[in-house]
């Protein structure tokens, strides 16, 4: 069976057949009536995906169809979406959010009656509302960072060669593919909320493997102020570099990155630090009067709605996070590929365990993972820690 599918890949290509998925999964939402946003931007896509596959059956090129899939899929919805205002309401909660830190030092409302008052994220994501780009509207600063971040792996991760295949251009199809994937496309033009975290820590992996691990250090603690799950990708990061150049420059990147985050955090916790533990981490927990309407099929949100105690929900979500964390430093490796292939399991595992989840949240390790798998280190491993 495995030799029969690899036989129709070559035959048909593996581009071909990727946007063949995408096409197919567009079309689906496309005929959802409970996707109202969804489908607007499955219009689109499913235009932009079937120009695509035109472009590759005319010989247009891999390269050059699949940034066709790109503007069909996450340029022209975005901007569309954007213009007619329409969205996720997490957009207006975080330019709502922007406002309020602006005029009161606090994005955190002291006393929040309805879901939508809660802020749930860190100071800095909410600094993507105070953009005058489209109003204060995340999503087009959001797509413009995750298109720098790209632009990085693409001009500096050292690449493993492709075989006969131009490993330059291999990469280009890759990364393109992975922007015009509808779980990244969908979530750009639609919301935007996890892309500015993704992106600046898919920056951080490419930094790393350019030796600049201050610059690397800074991203990563603007992540953690953020959403906490940045401290994933700090720890991996740093038993990546400890691998890689020895403690010193771990224990400077870890310093620099939490450095960063609490120099983001700590202000606006001081303004109002009642309101920032009730919108970060009561809402979040289920402890609030509002409930979090995150939900899904997803373990943990099985596992509270089944009535377990919040005390052995975040004892299971700690006893995963410290095996992790044990198994990253046994099995530990100097190469980026392996830092970013762990941050996406940690966050996977994260996601899966935390009471309050949703399926929209794996975008995060999907963009982080699919980059740097084909890149490789050019530092030597320092030995086992």
């Amino acid at each position: 069976m495995r030799a029969r599918g690899a036989d129709l890949a070559r035959q048909l290509g593996t581009e071909r057949l990727v946007l063949a998925a995408y096409l197919a999964f567009a079309l689906w939402v496309l005929v959802d009536p409970s996707r109202e946003n969804q489908r607007s931007w499955a219009a689109a896509a499913t235009i932009g995906y079937a120009a695509a596959l035109l472009g590759l059956s005319i010989g247009l090129g891999s390269r050059r169809s699949c940034l066709v899939a790109v503007v069909g899929a996450v340029v022209v919805p975005t901007i569309g979406l954007v213009a007619g205002a329409h969205g996720q309401p997490e957009i207006h909660v975080v330019h709502n959010g922007a406002v309020r830190l602006l005029d009161a030092g606090s994005p955190y409302l002291t006393n929040p009656s309805s879901v939508y008052d809660y802020r749930p994220y860190l100071p800095v994501l909410y600094l993507f509302g105070l953009l005058p780009v489209a109003g204060g509207d995340l999503r087009i600063p959001a797509l413009a960072l995750l298109v720098v971040a790209l632009a990085a792996v693409r001009f500096w991760a050292p690449r493993v060669p492709a075989g006969p295949q131009d490993a330059v251009a291999a990469l280009d199809t890759r990364l393109l593919l992975l922007l015009a994937c509808p779980v990244v496309a969908a979530a750009v033009a639609v919301s935007g909320v996890d892309v500015p975290q993704a992106a600046l820590t898919v920056l951080a992996i490419a930094l790393v493997s350019r030796h600049r691990y201050s610059w690397s250090a800074v991203a990563i603690g603007l992540t953690m102020a953020m959403k906490p799950t940045g401290v994933c990708a700090a720890f991996v990061l740093a038993v990546c570099i400890y691998r890689r150049d020895g403690l010193a420059a771990a224990a400077r990147f870890a310093a620099i990155s939490v450095g960063t985050a609490l120099l983001a955090v700590l202000p606006v916790a001081a303004n109002d630090p009642r309101a920032m533990w009730a919108n970060v981490v009561e809402f979040p927990s289920g402890k609030s009067l509002v409930q979090s309407p995150a939900a899904s099929p997803l373990p943990g949100v099985l596992l509270r709605t089944a009535g377990i105690p919040s005390w052995a929900s975040l004892a299971i979500v700690l006893a995963g996070g410290l095996a992790f964390a044990a198994w990253c430093i046994a099995r530990s490796s100097p190469e980026v590929s392996w830092a970013a292939s762990r941050i996406a399991l940690g966050l996977c595992l994260a996601f899966l365990l935390v009471p309050y989840s949703r399926v929209g949240y794996f975008l995060v390790p999907v963009l982080v993972f699919f980059p740097f798998q084909r890149v490789r280190s050019r530092a030597p491993a320092l030995g086992n820690p």
